[in-house]
């Protein structure tokens, strides 16, 4: 049985790999920012759902999966590298490897989440995963409302990026740079 909490949880799985695989270290600083900032809002916004409604819940139907021992401390180490991500330069070295750290233990997390607790989850749960994830799409539009500006000035930058690696290209195959 496909439920509307977990197809949301799959679907914010899906959303922020992508954005991952749409990262490069050959981006223009600005555009890696942008993917970050994006990134951040749709991790934010993912774990605060978990933590705030999916797990209470699952943890209330009796799971066996050690959601406050694992899957919390996994929120809290993407966290921290979320917070590495805003004091350091785009452009910086660092960057990029905090960059492809948070990106691995996003796919670790995702991994195991998608392989144990959201079939438990289902199992356990069943028809009221719908009222789950109809507190979550609540939630999910209270926690959008504070982005939008930043949301606007993301998309700005990263639909101006295939324009921008063009020029880059043309410089460099003209100025020979």
């Amino acid at each position: 049985m496909v439920s509307f909490a977990t197809t949301q949880i799959r679907f914010d799985h899906s959303h922020v790999l992508a954005l991952f695989r749409s990262y490069s270290s050959d981006l223009d600083p600005r555009v890696k920012q942008a993917l970050v900032r994006n990134i951040t809002i749709a991790l934010d916004i993912h774990t605060k759902l978990e933590e705030e409604i999916f797990y209470p819940a699952v943890i209330e139907a009796g799971a066996s999966t050690d959601i406050k021992g694992k899957s919390v401390p996994e929120h809290d180490e993407i966290r921290l590298l979320l917070m590495d991500l805003k004091t350091l330069e785009p452009s910086g070295e660092s960057y990029d490897g905090t960059v492809m750290q948070l990106m691995r233990e996003t796919l670790r997390h995702v991994a195991d989440e998608e392989s144990t607790l959201l079939p438990e989850a289902e199992r356990l749960l069943g028809a009221r995963l719908l009222t789950i994830g109809l507190r979550m799409t609540r939630r999910r539009l209270e926690l959008l409302r504070g982005h939008g500006a930043e949301l606007a000035t993301n998309a700005v930058e990263l639909a101006g990026a295939p324009l921008l690696v063009a020029g880059q290209t043309l410089r460099r195959s003209f100025l020979g740079r």
